[in-house]
């Protein structure tokens, strides 16, 4: 058999994407409420866990994206069913550059927004990420602590 047919949709080694996670995440977060209560739950940097709710304009971004992006004034993000609100109304001029628009938009920079913590705060649960390094012990035996 090859390896693409032994792949399913929510196999974890095949195609594990942030909607798959986000759907497991949420039965966890609701198993874990009912069950035993508010926890906080911590989560490695894997991108699927990190999907960002409220993404801030880059150099990819076409011009008329970056209006849009500062011009919003109710965004309605669908997170599985929950919903995560946001608005913002930055003033532009149409004859600004690109350039000029990315640094409206850098200095309008909300806290990001991750999909996994909106849905447990949801649940009363509280999420926490592992740093993006963690040093082994013998890496702090040889540098001393």
């Amino acid at each position: 058999m090859k390896s693409s047919q032994l792949k399913t949709k929510e196999d974890y080694h095949g195609n594990f994407n942030s909607e798959i996670f986000e759907k497991w995440f949420k039965v966890l977060c609701g198993t874990l409420k009912e069950s035993y209560g508010s926890y906080i739950i911590h989560l490695d940097g894997a991108k699927y866990h990190k999907r960002v709710l409220n993404p801030v304009p880059n150099g990819k971004w076409l011009k008329a994206q970056i209006q849009a992006w500062l011009t919003y004034e109710t965004l309605v993000l669908y997170v599985i069913d929950l919903v995560y609100f946001s608005s913002r109304r930055i003033g532009f001029n149409a004859a600004m550059y690109k350039v000029a628009l990315l640094l409206l938009a850098k200095s309008a920079k909300e806290p990001v927004q991750y999909a996994t913590v909106a849905i447990a705060r949801v649940f009363g649960h509280h999420v926490l990420f592992t740093p993006p390094i963690i040093l082994s012990s013998n890496l702090l035996r040889l540098y001393g602590s």
